[in-house]
C-alpha cells in the first residue's frame, strides 16, 4: 500500500514539473538574448509567461496519472523482465509494454484531449469578457471586464482590443510604396556591396514563382485592393530574396544580428535619404511623440538604463514616420504605449492594418532564417538609434476581435521593445 501511494504521488509531482517546464514566451531577441514577456496584454519582459495550454496539459496529466495508474503489487522479490530482444535497448521496450507503460501512454492521450477541451472553453470565456457596448475613453478600444481602476472605471485592454470606431485605411500612395522597396534594396546593396542587377534578378525569380498565388488571393476588382496586393507581393518577393542573399550564416545568433543590422540600415535609408517622403520625420523630436497614455510619474519609473529625454526624442521621430506611413496608406491606426506596470522598461507599438502583414507572416512560416519585411520595425530601430537608444524588438501578429483559433485572422502588428539601453 505504501509503495502504491508513493507511486501515485511521484507521478502527480512529475506531471506538475512537466507543466511548469512548458514555460513559453522565451524568445530570442535580435541580439541573441532571451526575453520572457510577463503577459500578452500588454507584453512585458519582467517575468516568464506560462502558456495556459502547457500548464493545463501538465496538470491534467498529473491528475489522470495519479488517479488511473494501478497500484504496483508488493512482492517479496522484484518483478522479472523477459529476455531482451535486439530492439529492447536497456529494457526500455519491456517497460513500455508493461501495464505501467500502457497506463502512462493512455493517460497522456487523455490529458491532451482534456487540455484541448479546456483550451477551447478558455477561448470562449476570454471572448465573453469583451464588452461590445463599452469603450475605453483613453484609447477608443473595446473594453475587457478585467476589474476596476482606482478611480472606479473599468480596466480596458488598450493593445489587444479592437477600435470602437474603426478608422478606414487610406488609399495606397504608390510613390511611397516604391520608395519603401527602393530603400530596402539600397540597404542591402550597402551591406553586401553587390550590384543591384544581381539583386533584382534574384527578386524577379522569386516573384515569378509566387506571383500566381498572390494573384489568386486577390478578391474583387477594387483598385485599392489590387495596389495593396501588389505591394504585399513585392515585399514578400524582395524580403525573401534579400534574406537568401544576406542570411548565409546558418548560426541563428549571427543570422539574427545580420537581420537586425539590415532593418536598421533599411530604416535609416527611409529617414535620411533626401528623396524619401519620410525625410522630414528625422527633424522630429519629443515634441512630436504621441501616445494615448499619460507619461510615467517618477514613482512609476524603475532604474532606467537609458536617458529618458533621448528615448522620447526617438519615439517622436517614430511618431512622425508612422504618421507619414498612415497618410500614405501603408498602415492604419497606430499607438505607442509605455506601460506603467513595467516601470519604463518596456514599450509596445500597436499598428492596425499594416498592408504587408500577409507577407510578414509568410516570411516566417517554414523558414528558420528570414527577414521579417516590416517597415515599422525598420523605422523603430532607426528612430531610436538616431538618439543613441537600442532595444530588443519582438513582433507579434494579433487579431483584436477574437481569441477563437478557428476564425483568428491577424490584422494588428504588435512590437514589444525590451532591454532598452543607451548605446
Amino acid at each position: 500500500m505504501m509503495r502504491s501511494t508513493m507511486t501515485v504521488a511521484t507521478l502527480a509531482i512529475l506531471g506538475v514539473i512537466f507543466s511548469v517546464a512548458g514555460v513559453s514566451g522565451f524568445v530570442p531577441d535580435a541580439e541573441g538574448r532571451s526575453k520572457a514577456p510577463s503577459t500578452k496584454e500588454p507584453i512585458s519582459t519582467t517575468s516568464a509567461t506560462i502558456d495556459r495550454r502547457s500548464i493545463v496539459s501538465g496538470l491534467s496529466a498529473a491528475f489522470i496519472m495519479a488517479t488511473s495508474v494501478s497500484p504496483l503489487p508488493v512482492s517479496a522479490s522484484p518483478p522479472t523482465l523477459s529476455a531482451s530482444t535486439p530492439n529492447d535497448i536497456d529494457g526500455v521496450a519491456a517497460v513500455t509494454r508493461s501495464s505501467l507503460g500502457t497506463s502512462v501512454r493512455r493517460a497522456t492521450v487523455r490529458s491532451a484531449q482534456i487540455a484541448d477541451k479546456l483550451d477551447e472553453k478558455w477561448e470562449r470565456f476570454s471572448d465573453s469578457l469583451r464588452d461590445e457596448s463599452k469603450c475605453d475613453a483613453t484609447t477608443g478600444r473595446r473594453m475587457y471586464d478585467n476589474g476596476f481602476r482606482k478611480d472606479g472605471s473599468r480596466v480596458g485592454n488598450p493593445v489587444l482590443g479592437g477600435l470602437c470606431q474603426p478608422e478606414p485605411l487610406l488609399p495606397l500612395r504608390e510613390e511611397l510604396a516604391n520608395v519603401v522597396l527602393a530603400s530596402a534594396e539600397d540597404a542591402l546593396t550597402g551591406i553586401l556591396g553587390m550590384g543591384k542587377d544581381s539583386i533584382r534578378q534574384k527578386v524577379e525569380s522569386i516573384d515569378k514563382l509566387v506571383g500566381p498565388s498572390f494573384a489568386r488571393a486577390l478578391e474583387g476588382p477594387n483598385e485599392d485592393e489590387r495596389k495593396r496586393n501588389d505591394y504585399n507581393r513585392h515585399i514578400y518577393s524582395a524580403m525573401r530574396a534579400f534574406g537568401e542573399l544576406l542570411l548565409t550564416n546558418k548560426d541563428p545568433k549571427a543570422a539574427r544580428l545580420a537581420a537586425a543590422n539590415f532593418e536598421l540600415r533599411f530604416g535609416e535609408q527611409l529617414l535620411f535619404d533626401s528623396a524619401s517622403p519620410l525625410v522630414n520625420s528625422r527633424l522630429a523630436n519629443r515634441q512630436s511623440f504621441k501616445s494615448p497614455f499619460p507619461p510615467l510619474s517618477e514613482d512609476d519609473k524603475g532604474d532606467l538604463a537609458y536617458d529618458e529625454g533621448s528615448l522620447l526624442d526617438g519615439l517622436g521621430t517614430l511618431s512622425a514616420a508612422l504618421d507619414a506611413l498612415q497618410a500614405g496608406g501603408i498602415i492604419g491606426h497606430w499607438e505607442v504605449s509605455i506601460p506603467v506596470d513595467d516601470f519604463g522598461e518596456v514599450i509596445t507599438i500597436a499598428v492596425d492594418d499594416d498592408i504587408s502583414l500577409g507577407a510578414q507572416q509568410l516570411l516566417r512560416e517554414g523558414r528558420s532564417l528570414s527577414l521579417n519585411g516590416s517597415v515599422v520595425t525598420a523605422l523603430t530601430r532607426a528612430s531610436l538609434k538616431r538618439f543613441g537608444i537600442t532595444a530588443a524588438v519582438d513582433a507579434f501578429f494579433l487579431d483584436p476581435s477574437t481569441t477563437k483559433q478557428d476564425i483568428y485572422n491577424p490584422t494588428q502588428l504588435l512590437l514589444n521593445l525590451s532591454n532598452i539601453r543607451q548605446a
